[in-house]
């Protein structure tokens, strides 16, 4: 992989594990030290969802989409890694 490389892990998520998150990122930095980042997103799921607890969230209850963390962590880190996010998000097919 050689290729710079962002690692989304919600707090509630429960389809996947947050050392699996971590793992990812290691062994990406292991081929090329530094070219991971890892950000744990506060009280959302696998799919953007925000919940009040961990319990809601694997009962799916009572939740609402909230994008804007996973977004805001994607224009934070695009200009660590030379990009810039404006042109990101001009050149993106949404």
């Amino acid at each position: 992989m050689s290729a710079p490389v962002l690692v989304l892990y919600g707090e509630y998520e429960w389809f996947g594990s947050y050392d699996a998150a971590a793992l990812i990122a290691e062994i990406v930095n292991r081929n090329k030290p530094g070219s991971a980042s890892l950000r744990v997103l506060p009280k959302l799921n696998h799919h953007f969802t925000r919940f009040a607890t961990a319990r809601d969230a694997f009962k799916e209850q009572g939740g609402t989409t909230d994008a804007a963390p996973a977004v805001t962590a994607i224009l934070e880190w695009l200009p660590t890694v030379g990009m810039r996010a404006d042109s990101a998000v001009r050149t993106a097919s949404f």
